[in-house]
């Protein structure tokens, strides 16, 4: 699947795309499967099946989290359980920004 969907306004269920943007001021509430994922407005609800996850500093993550990388930027607020389906380190969670203002949950 090679759709992308950007989300600019509330929008509640689940969505199944390519890969998907929630803009700055944007909400999802509802669950996502999609290979690529960025987040700088608000998603309540889990994450399946990602390549990549990025959540930038407006960003607010609250759910969980099947993915293979994971993105966040400094003043984000992510509250995610991390899972992966490999035996091997499938993921790996990486901050970007001042690391003095890291303090995420993830």
């Amino acid at each position: 699947m090679r759709r992308h969907l950007r989300i600019a306004g509330l929008f509640k269920g689940d969505v199944h795309v390519g890969s998907l943007t929630i803009e700055l001021g944007g909400r999802l509430i509802g669950g996502v499967r999609a290979k690529s994922v960025v987040i700088a407005g608000t998603l309540e609800g889990g994450i399946e099946s990602a390549t990549r996850v990025a959540v930038l500093a407006t960003g607010v993550l609250k759910g969980d989290l099947q993915a293979g990388m994971l993105v966040v930027e400094a003043g984000s607020d992510c509250a995610a359980e991390l899972n992966s389906d490999s035996d091997e380190a499938a993921w790996s969670c990486t901050a970007i920004g001042d690391p003095r203002s890291f303090t995420q949950r993830c």
